[in-house]
Order: structure tokens, then C-alpha cells, then sequence
């Protein structure tokens, strides 16, 4: 099922338009440069705030980095915050422990290489709540499974040059205000957003479907709240 609470427009790119956006998105930072970086150091199994951290565990003000090789579950019981987040590595999952929970980041998040996070897998409802999220890689995948619920200001599925990023809704994921949704908006890029069931929402910004993206609707609700530019890019709507 998919609703438009607000008027839909679809426009065509002009050349201008595509190169702004790719200058705007190549420009973007990594971590934040004065936040102590705190990483999971081994494939292991744990609670968020008594795993294998890295220096010490992340606060507040500092990124919390998944670098390590492998398939492991982080548990989360204690409402951590954090700057931000990077999973560059391995097959890692982000639970909550038997009673609901969040996750709170204040800046740019990041799924990179060949690393797969999974949001919500099982147990409680776990909601991440955080600034913009990136899914670009070799082969970055970012996964929102039915216990996960996700409210960001901002996505970006293969925008990088030579990058590739794939995102699969199942959960519940909501753009906040005037967020922007891009998906494949880069040369020599692809990036997929596959809603497979759940619900997702744009925000009321531009949602850019570029030529290098494909967006796919096997179930769930999708509900747009801003215009969408498809450049050339591939929509996909199962009967």
C-alpha cells in the first residue's frame, strides 16, 4: 500500500541540479574530528555498555566504531547516546534486551566496505534515533528488521563515486522534517532501497531517485510527505 499525505511532484534533473548534489554529497565529513573514537575490538557477543570496548566504553560525546571481522550481536539495555556511529566490518546486529529501548547519535552515522548492520533482529522494539545515516561501500548493506524502529534526519544509499549501498526496510523508519532521501544519485554508483514490509516515511525534503538507483516496494507502506526527482532511476512496485 503506498499513500501520499501531501501533494507528489516528479521532476526531471537538469545537469545543474545532479552537480550540485553530487559536490554537496562528495563533500561529506567523516567522524566527527574532536570526539574520542571508542571501537568494538573482537567478534564477541555483548552488552553495549560491558563489551569489548576500545579504549573504554563510548559516552555522550563520542563515536562508537565497529571494525572487527565477523557476526556478532550488540545488546542494548541502557539508553546509551553517543556522537556517532561507524560499522565498517562484519555482519554485526543491534538488539534490545527484553524491555524497549534506544539508541541516540547527534551526528553522521556510517555503513561502510563490506560491512552489514542489522537494526532490531529480535527481542524488544529497539528505536535509533540519530542525525543522517550513510550506506555507501563495496557492498554495505543496512538492514531495519521488524523490532527496530529508526528516526533520522537524513539517508544516503550509493551516492559516493564507486560505492554501492543497499538498505532493506522491514521495520519502521521516519525521516524527520525537512530530511532528504538520495538513492543512487552518483556516477559509477548503485544504491537500492528495498521496502520489504513495515512502514517508511519521507521526510519533506527532496527524495532523489538518481540514475545509479532503484527503489523497490515488495510490501509494507510507503508514505511520501516531500516532492521525489527520479532521474532516470528504477521504481519497482511488486503485484
Amino acid at each position: 500500500m503506498m499513500t501520499t499525505p501531501s501533494r507528489r511532484k516528479l521532476h526531471s534533473a537538469s545537469p545543474r541540479t545532479l552537480l550540485s548534489l553530487a559536490c554537496l554529497l562528495a563533500a561529506a565529513s567523516p567522524l566527527p574530528a574532536f570526539a574520542a573514537n571508542d571501537t568494538w575490538s573482537s567478534a564477541t557477543s555483548g552488552n553495549f555498555n560491558t563489551g569489548p570496548w576500545s579504549p573504554g566504553v563510548p559516552g555522550s560525546g563520542d563515536n562508537a566504531l565497529f571494525s572487527v571481522n565477523g557476526t556478532y550481536t550488540v545488546t542494548f539495555t541502557t539508553f546509551p547516546s553517543n556522537s556517532a556511529f561507524q560499522v565498517s566490518a562484519g555482519n554485526v546486529t543491534f538488539n534490545a534486551g527484553p524491555s524497549v529501548e534506544s539508541y541516540s547519535l547527534t551526528g553522521s552515522n556510517f555503513v561502510s566496505d563490506t560491512a552489514t548492520l542489522t537494526l532490531g533482529a529480535a527481542g524488544s522494539t529497539l528505536t535509533v534515533a540519530s542525525g543522517s545515516i550513510s550506506v555507501n561501500g563495496s557492498a554495505a548493506d543496512l538492514i531495519v528488521a521488524s523490532h527496530a524502529s529508526v528516526l533520522i534526519s537524513g539517508l544516503n544509499i550509493g551516492t559516493l563515486s564507486g560505492n554501492v549501498g543497499t538498505v532493506t526496510n522491514s521495520g519502521s523508519v521516519s525521516l524527520l522534517t525537512a530530511s532528504t532521501l538520495n538513492v543512487g544519485t552518483v556516477a559509477n554508483t548503485t544504491g537500492i532501497l528495498n521496502l520489504a514490509g513495515g512502514t517508511f516515511a519521507t521526510g519533506t525534503g527532496l527524495t532523489t531517485i538518481g540514475a545509479h538507483g532503484t527503489l523497490t516496494m515488495n510490501g509494507g507502506a510507503l508514505s511520501v510527505y516531500g516532492d521525489i526527482l527520479v532521474s532516470g532511476g528504477t521504481l519497482n512496485q511488486s503485484t
